[in-house]
């Protein structure tokens, strides 16, 4: 079992043989309810063949009646034999005598006393159809109505018995007239005589008066029906009692009035043959069943012998089978379905059995694979699983409506319409197999109760509790961030209502009617609402000219309300700012400009001398001493492309604060002495003078030694260079209550055109045209150190003074 679930093949087979076994236990089925309806499985086939041949020779003579005129011989290609009379009763005729017949065509049998009769007045049968198929003969479902109508077509229905009890008739009132009733005609589908007894049996006790009955069926004479019973009993009103255990009350004795005088005169004086009792509608009543109707539900009939006829009909014994009509087909096929009784029971139990067995391994080998634990799906199983169905079911309901469609040509032997209802049963048989599949395979794959509408819907009630909670925490927000104006516009709200109502109330006090000063606060309140209107137009086009660009538009907030002054002031203070961050972006891209022409311009220098001496080396016919000469050239230009390289990377880690920093405790005196005494000769040989001055006690920050000795350097380099010669350097330490603060100051001897923030740029020098040494990252590094130790450095410039000042924390 375990292998065949990966099996496509046996996959394949178990759907086939599920859908087969699922359309022979339809097919069963159907053919055992035609069976149990046809009453084979309870009554020999001799009686339901009978009994189906006198329905269809009823409907038949029906049929005759109505085509009397135009086409009596509309059945003469049947086994069904006939003749009409013409007359209001039969009893005397002769049937033998073909004179005595309007229509005549018996062939192989003759008309007797046993022969099928049948009597109908003028108009009495309407809604006749078609033919009927097979399958409605079988059932006895003829579409045809037969009514009686009073004084020529009309309906008189009872509406009270009256009873004389000086002559024991009956009579029955309908709105118009009062009738004699001599006679109660009960159809043969409500009489049904049991076998081999008499009517005389079969009616036990009867209604008091003197009425006869006429049963209109097979076994009884027409000649027999009138006057073969004594007069009833006049003791009391009893029931009338079928041949059952059932009774059925033509009438309650509280329906029953006495015959007044006044009721005399309505009287409508018909002989015995010509008022007729029927029954509301012909139901068919089997044995021990309840006949439904009574007889105030009933209707009188007036009939005229010369307007009544008579349909005598007898069926070939045996049957001509070439004709293939209904009779020949019902015997055919109730003879088929008699033999099939015992094997259409066991096939159906044998299929249905077949078929739980393969949907059941249908339903466990779905989705299963060999290569995987994994149950694949489609889009099929992700559909909700209502949606599915009701598609599914929908489909399986129309391919159903076709078969029932369909059943009438395939009764008639129509061999496509046969191969048409196969194809659809079979096909809905599929769709039902797919369909347990599909829930099988949503099962297993885990998704069967996330495909239900009920899920979908709770998962849709959740999110939006979610969303719900979500929303009222946002207003609950937007109120506590928003309490002031929420309780301004709060209180407003209020003072106008109250205000307004104080003065709608003083009106009608006073003047009987506050409908002016009403109209006036109104007028009031339409200026101010006007105002706000305005204010946030004003507001809008602020906000639109800001994102357009013109960032130099300011709003006049003098005249506005509260809030909007406020929102005003904002959009001015936005305009400031993004002008402010417009000028910083332009300042950033000069200067990135600037960087990359200076750091274009150190590298190339000294890049370019390299080459070129190179070069000369290469030359032949050189002397030692101007190779020499090239190399110290060439060592010298190294040397400061290395500078520039390594002061390029510090200055680098540096400003990303990638460099390790050593805070440790530091003595300033100590430090700045031994950075005088390195520059001592430097400083002398540019003919600077050196002047410090420090306070009287020692001061210590904390700092990283090897970074403080670099801003010193750096600071002392960038002096040596740039300081005017023969004139003086100032070198002073001043100690705060919470800092210290290390000023350096000399004469410049190029003029300072550029701001103090701007010579902390990388790359830019106070030598403009860059003709000494160095690269204009000294400054930036000292800064980038300065600020990694906690620090500041800011440099002053005021004509040609140039001054540093550091600022570090004291360490106390």
């Amino acid at each position: 079992m375990k292998r065949l679930k990966y099996s496509v093949l046996a996959k394949f087979l178990a759907v086939l043989f599920a859908v087969l076994s699922a359309g022979a236990t339809v097919l069963g089925s159907f053919t055992a309810l035609v069976i149990q309806e046809t009453g084979l499985y309870s009554r020999p086939l001799e009686q339901v063949i009978s009994e189906n041949f006198q329905a269809l020779q009823r409907f038949y003579s029906a049929k005759i009646y109505l085509n009397k005129d135009d086409n009596p011989d509309c059945l003469k290609d049947t086994n069904l034999e006939y003749g009409i009379i013409k007359g209001n009763s039969i009893k005397d005729i002769n049937l033998d005598d073909t004179s005595a017949y309007d229509y005549y065509n018996f062939h192989a049998t003759n008309p007797d006393k046993n022969s099928f009769a049948i009597s109908f007045y003028e108009n009495q049968v309407e809604c006749f159809d078609e033919e009927p198929t097979l399958l409605e003969s079988l059932f006895n479902q003829y579409d045809y109505d037969i009514y009686y109508g009073m004084a020529e077509d009309a309906t008189a229905p009872v509406k009270n018995i009256l009873y004389d009890k000086e002559n024991g008739i009956f009579y029955y009132k309908t709105p118009e007239y009062i009738f004699p009733v001599y006679h109660i005609c009960l159809g043969s589908y409500y009489a049904k005589p049991k076998e081999d007894d008499s009517v005389q049996e079969q009616i036990t006790k009867r209604v008091p008066g003197y009425i006869s009955f006429t049963l209109n069926t097979k076994n009884l004479k027409y000649e027999s029906d009138s006057g073969l019973f004594e007069p009833l009993d006049t003791t009391e009103y009893r029931k009338w009692q079928r041949f059952t255990t059932q009774a059925n009350y033509w009438f309650y004795p509280s329906d029953v009035l006495p015959l007044s005088e006044d009721d005399v005169s309505n009287i409508v004086n018909t002989k015995e043959d010509e008022t007729w009792l029927t029954l509301n509608e012909e139901k068919e009543a089997y044995q021990n069943s309840d006949i439904r109707y009574r007889i105030n539900y009933n209707a009188v009939t007036v009939n005229s012998p010369d307007k009544t006829y008579y349909i005598i009909s007898n069926i070939t014994e045996p049957l001509y089978l070439p004709t293939n009509d209904l009779f020949v087909q019902q015997k055919k096929v109730l003879t088929f379905l008699y033999n099939s009784r015992i094997p259409c029971l066991v096939i159906t139990g044998c299929s249905f059995v077949c078929f739980l067995l393969m949907l059941a391994f249908c339903c466990y080998s779905t989705g299963c694979r060999a290569d995987t634990a994994f149950v694949p799906v489609t889009w099929l199983h992700r559909l909700p699983l209502l949606f599915y169905l009701t598609g599914t079911g929908a489909c399986i309901a129309g391919l159903v409506c076709a078969m029932i469609w369909c059943l009438e040509f395939t009764i008639h032997d129509n061999a496509f319409a046969l191969v048409f209802l196969l194809i659809c049963l079979f096909i809905a048989a599929l769709f039902l197999v797919l369909a347990a599949m599909n829930i099988s395979r949503r099962y297993k794959a885990g998704i069967l109760w996330k495909s239900t509408l009920s899920c979908l819907a709770i998962s849709g009630i959740r999110h939006l509790a979610a969303q719900g909670k979500a929303g009222l925490r946002h207003i609950q927000l937007l109120f506590r961030e928003h309490t002031s104006l929420l309780l301004k516009g709060i209180l407003i709200v209020g003072a106008l209502f109250f205000v307004e109502t104080m003065l709608l109330l003083f009106a009608i006090a006073t003047y009987g009617d506050g409908t002016i000063l009403w109209l006036a606060f109104k007028a009031v309140e339409l200026v101010i609402i006007l105002a706000i209107l305005l204010q946030l137009k004003q507001l809008q086009t602020g906000s639109r000219l800001l994102a357009e660009g013109q960032l130099n538009h300011k709003l006049d907030t003098s005249r506005m309300f509260w809030e909007f002054k406020k929102h005003g002031e904002c959009l001015n203070q936005i305009g400031d700012g993004m002008t402010i961050a417009l000028e910083e972006r332009m300042k950033s891209e000069h200067f990135r400009t600037e960087l990359i022409t200076n750091v274009s311009h150190d590298i190339k220098t000294p890049l370019t001398s390299i080459i070129n001496y190179i070069d000369l080396l290469q030359k032949e016919n050189i002397s030692p001493e101007t190779a020499k000469e090239y190399l110290d050239v060439l060592e010298r230009q190294s040397a400061r492309l290395k500078k520039l390289i390594e002061d390029l990377m510090e200055a680098s880690k540096a400003s990303t604060g990638n460099m390790a920093v050593n805070l440790e405790e530091c003595d300033i005196d100590i430090l700045l002495t031994q950075i005088f005494g390195e520059f001592e000769e430097k400083l002398h040989s540019n003919q600077l003078e050196l002047i410090t001055q420090s306070p009287d006690t020692s001061v210590l920050i904390l700092a990283d030694n090897r970074h403080l000795w670099r801003i010193f350097e750096n600071l002392m380099n960038n002096i040596c260079k740039y300081a005017q010669p023969g004139t003086r350097v100032y070198v002073n330490w001043e100690a705060a209550e919470s800092d210290i603060h290390i000023i350096f100051r000399n004469i410049s001897k190029y003029a300072l055109t550029i701001s103090g923030e701007d010579l902390l740029e990388r790359f830019v020098r106070g030598d403009v045209s860059r003709s000494t040494e160095g690269n204009g990252l000294g400054l930036s590094i000292a800064q980038s150190l300065a600020e990694l130790m906690k620090g500041t450095l800011q440099i002053v410039t005021d004509g040609d003074l140039f001054k540093v000042i550091l600022t570090f924390p004291r360490n106390i």
